[in-house]
C-alpha cells in the first residue's frame, strides 16, 4: 500500500484508510480466530470426542464468517460516516497524490 502511495497511485487519505482498515481487520479476525481455536477443544469435549473433522471445519468457516462480519461492519460504519459527516474520513486531508502535495 505504501508503494502505491509512493508511486502516486493513491492519495494520503487512501493510504491511511487502507492501513487502518487492514489493521482493524487483522485485529478483529485474529482475535476471533484465536478465540475459536481456544474453544475448539471445549466444543470437541462437549461433543464427546466425536466429530473432530466437523469441529475443525467449523473453526475454518468461523474465521471466514468473522471476515464477512468485519466487512459488513466496515461497510455500515463507512455509510454512517458518509450519512452523518458527508465524507468517509473524519480528518480533513487532501485528495492529492504525493507529488501534488509538494
Amino acid at each position: 500500500v505504501v508503494g502505491y502511495y509512493l508511486q502516486n497511485v493513491i492519495t494520503r487519505n487512501d493510504l491511511c484508510h487502507l492501513l487502518i482498515k487492514e489493521f482493524c481487520r487483522a485485529l478483529f479476525n485474529g482475535a476471533l480466530a484465536f478465540g475459536f481455536l481456544l474453544w475448539a477443544p471445549d466444543i470437541l469435549h462437549l461433543a464427546g470426542g466425536r466429530y473432530p473433522i466437523r469441529v475443525s471445519v467449523a473453526v475454518v468457516f468461523a474465521y471466514l464468517a468473522s471476515d464477512m462480519v468485519f466487512a459488513l461492519l466496515a461497510q455500515i460504519c463507512t455509510r454512517l460516516l458518509l450519512f452523518t459527516h458527508g465524507h468517509w474520513w473524519l480528518l480533513r486531508g487532501g485528495n492529492q497524490t504525493r507529488d501534488e502535495e509538494h
